[in-house]
């Protein structure tokens, strides 16, 4: 789940029992286009690619579709953060050359 403010984040949740626990929070300084996650028995793997959303003003105040709203910026990379599923740990934070992808394989 992605939260949009000043500050805006990447949330990631558990559902365990039906009880629904959040992970992880990962702040973002522009919230990239994420449409899926890999995931181990172990970890997350989530992927900011450089597809970002430069300001989340225009989406609020603005007329255009959402998707209209991203921008590619090559300049940016890409970030892969990996998660600890047991504990929500940030184990490590790895860059690299811009790309885009919309599944990743497990």
């Amino acid at each position: 789940m992605l939260k949009f403010g000043m500050q805006s984040r990447y949330h990631l949740f558990s559902i365990d029992g039906g009880t629904r626990r959040r992970l992880a929070s990962i702040p973002t300084p522009l919230p990239a286009y994420i449409h899926s996650f890999g995931m181990t028995e172990r970890y997350l793997i989530l992927i900011e690619f450089s597809l970002v959303l430069p300001s989340a003003l225009n989406i609020l105040l603005g007329d255009k579709p959402f998707i209209e709203n991203y921008r590619w910026q090559p300049e940016r990379g890409a970030t892969f953060h990996i998660i600890d599923k047991t504990n929500g740990e940030i184990v490590t934070r790895a860059e690299a050359d811009a790309f885009f992808a919309f599944h990743h394989i497990n």
